[in-house]
């Protein structure tokens, strides 16, 4: 199996004071998979047979997000951030299946009863990032340089997947881990 994901993030913000600020931005996250599987049998009078399955699977989301963030200095050059933001995403799912079968001495290769592909399928997803950070500015004209960790957690949900027998419940996903990031002012 192998997943490609990208997220793109951007928001625009507004400081309320010295400590709080509000932000509205904008999220697009694609997911492309492809799993592919071969299996081989050999029955008790020595044929052998066999399937090569793939499958590919793509994601694209995109939607709103809204938040609040925090910051508070501790010492001259160090900072404590955290933002927290509520995201709700509409995507579609596109399913394709290919696989063909073989079976001992014969060369033609035999499609598969799991072949085809259904696209269009509707999804929503929503839930929140987290960002705690701590920080540090070096001093005037020196880059900011922070260390964060990122939790996400989506609920994802197929609106009308009635074509492919699947029940329209949230599905839990969960991204966390940590960032480094050095921002130089001009």
């Amino acid at each position: 199996m192998e997943m490609d994901r990208i997220d793109i993030d951007s928001a625009l913000s507004l400081r309320l004071s010295e400590r709080f600020k509000v932000f509205a931005g904008y999220k697009y996250q694609n997911s492309d998979m492809k799993m592919e599987s071969v299996t081989f049998e050999r029955d008790t009078t020595g044929l052998s047979s066999g399937e090569h399955s793939l499958i590919t699977i793509e994601m694209p989301f995109h939607g709103p997000a809204f938040g609040v963030g925090f910051s508070a200095p501790f010492g001259e050059r160090f900072f404590f951030a955290s933002n927290l933001s509520a995201i709700y995403l509409w995507g579609k799912f596109d399913f394709k299946q290919d696989g063909y079968q073989y079976v001992d001495g014969d060369t033609a290769k035999h499609p598969s009863g799991g072949n085809g592909s259904v696209s269009g399928i509707k999804m929503n997803s929503r839930g929140f990032n987290f960002e705690p950070t701590v920080g540090a500015s070096l001093g005037d004209g020196l880059p900011i340089f922070t260390l964060g960790i990122r939790i996400q957690w989506l609920q994802t949900k197929f609106t009308n997947a009635e074509q492919i027998d699947l029940e329209s419940k949230w599905c839990n996903d969960y991204q966390y881990g940590l960032f480094v990031s050095a921002v130089q002012q001009f």
